[in-house]
């Protein structure tokens, strides 16, 4: 299998997009591929996933209401602070808010509970047990399920799904199982389990894996990459996008045997589709569910209740926004007092 390779120095962006795609066709009807997929394959139509930087920006409006607006515009008409805040990855942002709340802060992601799947995850659904046995996403959505339109024989701890014909392996978990998104978060800087780190690198070892709609961000998902010993590493970078650092030290590490090509990941599961026969078509209503999201987002900030002040403090904090994050912090305090007063639990200490 012979792969043509750009003269472009320094740039991950190394292959020939429509050489690299017959090449995945062919590895695909070898059956020795393995899917990898991150969120932007839910992006489309009718799916229209809130991307990382969306929920984020949800997560502080809902926190900020309107007697706190101020730092909702502080943060959002200042693009130095919006950068910070969208350089923190997803997860350490929920951690953020776990560490502040504990378990409610799973609530923040009910917002990946609705959706219809879309012509990707339909190709996926159509694919597995066909041409590949299993599927690698870090999504915590439910959008694959749906596509799958059948009821697992099993569920795990971790949120992974065992089909009849393939599974669903869930990385950081999934929605619908809070607890398996709670280990995550505990584990960030530990990294995945040594059982299921151990289950990955069998998983990916002497095959070809395919990375579509990912970032390459993750630092568990990393390490076992810089470390693998798979046949081929296929990355899908979105045209005109700016590749992360991890990325290109993937590439550095695995530099004869990564192909990094750019391509509308769309179109790419739309062409792997007509190849291989795979139904995609859909019937939506293409209902608009954003003002449906928005209150999502206002009543889980509702339950949080006081507690939302120190979320904001710690948020505020972790961008050096130390004025900020003290007010917040002080409202938090006042209002903890005013409580205590108001109740008057001195009389109830012995």
């Amino acid at each position: 299998m012979v792969h043509k390779k750009l003269n472009m120095k320094a740039n991950v962006v190394n292959a020939n997009a429509e050489d690299t795609i017959r090449d995945i066709i062919k590895i695909i009807q070898q059956k020795e591929l393995v899917f990898f997929v991150g969120s932007a394959i839910s992006f489309a139509d009718p799916s229209k996933l809130l991307s990382v930087s969306q929920i984020k920006e949800n997560i502080i409006k809902a926190l900020c209401g309107e007697d706190l607006k101020k730092y909702f515009d502080l943060i959002y008409s200042n693009e130095s602070i919006k950068e910070k805040i969208n350089s923190i990855r997803h997860e350490e942002f929920i951690e953020l808010i776990y560490r502040t709340i504990g378990n409610l802060a799973i609530g923040a992601l009910d917002c990946l509970k609705p959706g219809e799947p879309n012509p990707n995850h339909l190709f996926l659904a159509g694919g597995l047990g066909q041409y590949f046995d299993i599927i690698l996403t870090t999504n915590q959505d439910l959008l694959i399920e749906k596509a799958l339109k059948i009821n697992p024989l099993n569920i795990t701890e971790q949120g992974d799904k065992i089909y009849k014909n393939g599974t669903l392996i869930k990385l950081h978990g999934g929605v619908e199982i809070p607890e398996s998104v709670i280990t995550i978060l505990r584990r960030l800087i530990r990294g995945l389990p040594e059982e299921r780190e151990k289950q990955l690198r069998e998983i990916i070892k002497e095959k070809h894996v395919l990375f579509v709609g990912y970032g390459g961000r993750d630092e568990d998902i990393f390490r076992i990459l810089m470390g693998s010993e798979c046949r081929g590493i296929y990355w899908n970078i979105k045209p005109g996008s700016k590749v992360d650092e991890q990325v290109e030290r993937i590439f550095d590490k695995h530099k004869t045997k990564f192909f990094g090509f750019e391509y509308d990941l769309n179109e790419l599961f739309e062409g792997l589709a007509s190849s291989f026969g795979i139904d995609i078509s859909f019937q939506s209503a293409f209902e608009d569910i954003s003002l449906n999201l928005e209150r999502t987002f206002e009543d889980w900030a509702k339950r949080v209740g006081d507690d939302r002040f120190n979320i904001l403090g710690n948020i505020l904090k972790s961008i050096g926004r130390y004025e900020e994050a003290l007010k917040c912090f002080n409202i938090s305090k006042k209002n903890f007092q005013r409580f205590w007063k108001q109740n008057d639990f001195s009389k109830n200490i012995l």
